[in-house]
Protein backbone atom coordinates (compact mmCIF):
# COMPACT_ATOMS: atom_id res chain seq x y z
CA UNK A 1 0.00 0.00 0.00
CA UNK A 2 1.29 3.51 -0.77
CA UNK A 3 0.77 4.58 2.85
CA UNK A 4 2.87 1.65 4.02
CA UNK A 5 5.59 2.58 1.54
CA UNK A 6 5.62 6.19 2.76
CA UNK A 7 5.94 4.95 6.34
CA UNK A 8 8.70 2.59 5.22
CA UNK A 9 10.64 5.42 3.59
CA UNK A 10 10.31 7.57 6.69
CA UNK A 11 11.46 4.70 8.90
CA UNK A 12 14.38 3.65 6.68
CA UNK A 13 15.64 7.20 6.17
CA UNK A 14 15.05 8.60 9.68
CA UNK A 15 14.13 11.91 8.05
CA UNK A 16 17.60 12.37 6.58
CA UNK A 17 17.12 14.15 3.21
CA UNK A 18 20.05 12.50 1.39
CA UNK A 19 18.76 9.02 2.20
CA UNK A 20 15.23 10.00 1.28
CA UNK A 21 16.55 11.02 -2.15
CA UNK A 22 18.51 7.78 -2.53
CA UNK A 23 15.57 5.58 -1.58
CA UNK A 24 13.17 7.61 -3.72
CA UNK A 25 15.49 7.23 -6.71
CA UNK A 26 15.83 3.48 -6.10
CA UNK A 27 12.05 3.12 -5.84
CA UNK A 28 11.54 5.09 -9.05
CA UNK A 29 14.15 2.94 -10.82
CA UNK A 30 12.50 -0.32 -9.76
CA UNK A 31 9.10 1.01 -10.85
CA UNK A 32 10.40 2.34 -14.20
CA UNK A 33 12.22 -0.91 -15.05
CA UNK A 34 8.85 -2.68 -14.97
CA UNK A 35 7.31 -0.31 -17.52
CA UNK A 36 6.09 2.28 -15.00
CA UNK A 37 2.66 0.79 -14.22
CA UNK A 38 -0.09 2.87 -12.66
CA UNK A 39 0.85 2.11 -9.05
CA UNK A 40 3.85 1.11 -6.97
CA UNK A 41 3.59 -2.51 -5.92
CA UNK A 42 5.26 -4.15 -2.95
CA UNK A 43 7.86 -5.83 -5.18
CA UNK A 44 9.21 -2.41 -6.26
CA UNK A 45 9.51 -1.38 -2.64
CA UNK A 46 11.47 -4.53 -1.75
CA UNK A 47 13.81 -4.09 -4.75
CA UNK A 48 14.34 -0.42 -3.89
CA UNK A 49 15.01 -1.16 -0.23
CA UNK A 50 17.64 -3.76 -1.15
CA UNK A 51 19.40 -1.32 -3.49
CA UNK A 52 19.12 1.49 -0.95
CA UNK A 53 20.63 -0.56 1.87
CA UNK A 54 23.64 -1.33 -0.34
CA UNK A 55 24.02 2.39 -1.14
CA UNK A 56 23.71 3.35 2.52
CA UNK A 57 26.35 0.82 3.61
CA UNK A 58 28.69 2.13 0.91
CA UNK A 59 28.08 5.69 2.14
CA UNK A 60 28.97 4.60 5.68
CA UNK A 61 32.05 2.80 4.39
CA UNK A 62 33.26 5.94 2.62
CA UNK A 63 32.64 8.11 5.70
CA UNK A 64 34.42 5.60 7.92
CA UNK A 65 37.38 5.54 5.51
CA UNK A 66 37.55 9.34 5.71
CA UNK A 67 37.42 9.21 9.51
CA UNK A 68 40.28 6.72 9.46
CA UNK A 69 42.30 8.82 7.00
CA UNK A 70 42.13 11.95 9.15
CA UNK A 71 42.85 9.95 12.28
CA UNK A 72 39.43 10.59 13.78
CA UNK A 73 38.20 7.04 14.29
CA UNK A 74 38.86 6.94 18.03
CA UNK A 75 37.31 10.40 18.48
CA UNK A 76 34.31 9.28 16.45
CA UNK A 77 34.08 6.10 18.51
CA UNK A 78 34.01 8.06 21.78
CA UNK A 79 31.41 10.44 20.36
CA UNK A 80 29.34 7.58 18.94
CA UNK A 81 29.09 5.96 22.36
CA UNK A 82 27.97 9.22 23.97
CA UNK A 83 25.59 10.15 21.16
CA UNK A 84 24.04 6.69 21.15
CA UNK A 85 23.49 6.91 24.89
CA UNK A 86 22.16 10.49 24.96
CA UNK A 87 20.95 11.23 21.43
CA UNK A 88 22.67 14.65 21.59
CA UNK A 89 25.85 16.06 23.02
CA UNK A 90 26.70 19.48 24.46
CA UNK A 91 29.68 21.50 23.24
CA UNK A 92 31.73 20.93 26.41
CA UNK A 93 31.06 17.18 26.31
CA UNK A 94 31.93 17.16 22.61
CA UNK A 95 35.29 18.74 23.40
CA UNK A 96 35.92 16.25 26.22
CA UNK A 97 35.16 13.30 23.93
CA UNK A 98 37.42 14.68 21.20
CA UNK A 99 40.28 15.31 23.64
CA UNK A 100 39.85 11.83 25.10
CA UNK A 101 39.84 10.34 21.61
CA UNK A 102 42.96 12.26 20.64
CA UNK A 103 44.74 11.06 23.78
CA UNK A 104 43.79 7.45 23.14
CA UNK A 105 44.86 7.72 19.50
CA UNK A 106 48.19 9.30 20.51
CA UNK A 107 48.84 6.50 23.01
CA UNK A 108 48.18 3.90 20.29
CA UNK A 109 50.48 5.78 17.88
CA UNK A 110 53.28 5.96 20.48
CA UNK A 111 52.92 2.24 21.14
CA UNK A 112 53.21 1.57 17.40
CA UNK A 113 49.74 -0.01 17.29
CA UNK A 114 48.31 2.42 14.73
CA UNK A 115 49.80 4.69 12.09
CA UNK A 116 47.84 7.77 11.10
CA UNK A 117 47.92 8.93 7.51
CA UNK A 118 48.52 12.58 6.72
CA UNK A 119 45.34 14.27 5.56
CA UNK A 120 43.76 17.54 4.44
CA UNK A 121 43.05 18.48 8.06
CA UNK A 122 46.66 18.50 9.27
CA UNK A 123 47.94 21.89 10.32
CA UNK A 124 44.71 23.72 9.59
CA UNK A 125 43.24 24.07 13.10
CA UNK A 126 44.03 23.20 16.66
CA UNK A 127 43.64 19.46 17.31
CA UNK A 128 40.39 19.80 19.25
CA UNK A 129 38.57 22.26 17.01
CA UNK A 130 40.07 20.65 13.93
CA UNK A 131 38.82 17.18 14.81
CA UNK A 132 35.38 18.54 15.65
CA UNK A 133 35.39 20.45 12.34
CA UNK A 134 36.40 17.30 10.50
CA UNK A 135 33.58 15.30 12.07
CA UNK A 136 31.13 18.09 11.17
CA UNK A 137 32.52 18.22 7.62
CA UNK A 138 32.08 14.47 7.18
CA UNK A 139 28.47 14.66 8.35
CA UNK A 140 29.12 12.61 11.47
CA UNK A 141 27.88 15.50 13.63
CA UNK A 142 25.05 17.94 13.01
CA UNK A 143 23.89 20.95 14.99
CA UNK A 144 20.44 22.52 14.61
CA UNK A 145 22.10 25.88 15.32
CA UNK A 146 25.03 25.31 12.96
CA UNK A 147 28.56 24.28 13.79
CA UNK A 148 28.74 26.76 16.68
CA UNK A 149 25.62 25.36 18.31
CA UNK A 150 25.44 24.13 21.89
CA UNK A 151 24.04 20.70 21.06
CA UNK A 152 25.14 18.18 18.45
CA UNK A 153 23.43 15.07 17.14
CA UNK A 154 24.46 12.22 14.89
CA UNK A 155 24.39 13.76 11.43
CA UNK A 156 23.76 10.58 9.44
CA UNK A 157 21.35 8.10 11.02
CA UNK A 158 23.11 4.90 12.05
CA UNK A 159 26.58 6.21 11.15
CA UNK A 160 27.46 6.21 14.85
CA UNK A 161 26.34 2.58 15.09
CA UNK A 162 28.43 1.81 12.02
CA UNK A 163 31.52 3.37 13.61
CA UNK A 164 30.93 1.42 16.82
CA UNK A 165 30.46 -1.76 14.81
CA UNK A 166 33.42 -1.37 12.43
CA UNK A 167 36.04 0.35 14.57
CA UNK A 168 37.63 -2.10 16.99
CA UNK A 169 38.03 -0.82 20.53
CA UNK A 170 41.52 0.50 21.23
CA UNK A 171 44.05 -1.97 22.54
CA UNK A 172 45.41 -1.17 25.97
CA UNK A 173 48.47 1.02 25.57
Amino acid sequence: APGGIVEGIASACCGYPYYTQLLGAALHQAWAEDGAPSHIAERYWLAALTAFEAQRREHYRRRFAELRTIGAVQCARNLAATLKERGAIAQDVLEQCVVQGLRERSALERAGKIVREEAWLDGMWSPTSGMASALLHLGFLWSPQGSAGDSFQVGIPSLADHVLEVAPPPASA
